[in-house]
């Protein structure tokens, strides 16, 4: 039996679907680009920086959580962030950045803060 023709507006159906996924993966490869490997928004709408956050770690959180310690270091709910991690906000909140580490039970992994520059 001869195999049956497409009819032309399921052709054109299909090239539309594959340009959509196309353009929308060119809109998630440049965001990358300019943004960060997936790094997310601040409410305030300045963005965390990559090598704090890959998508979801970041929130804000209430400045009087933070333990400033003597040495440079800080505290938040229990978790340490050494000097290097301690970052200064670009808005007037803090901001913590911390993973979930499933594998090790309920272990959260700190990688930022950010601090209100009004601390």
């Amino acid at each position: 039996m001869p195999a049956m023709a497409m009819p032309t507006s399921v052709k054109m159906l299909i090239e539309i679907i594959v340009v959509g996924v196309v353009a929308i993966l060119i809109y998630m490869v440049v965001r990358w680009m300019i943004v960060g490997a997936w790094a997310h928004e601040a409410p305030s709408g300045w963005s965390y920086p990559s090598d704090c956050c890959g998508g979801s770690e970041c929130h804000k959180t209430p400045c009087a959580m933070i333990i400033d310690h003597p040495d440079g270091s800080v505290s938040w709910t229990g978790i340490l962030f050494n000097r290097e991690m301690v970052k200064v906000s670009r808005d007037a909140s803090c901001h913590v950045c911390v993973t979930h580490d499933s594998a090790a039970g309920a272990s959260r992994i700190p990688h930022c803060i950010f601090l209100s520059p009004t601390m």
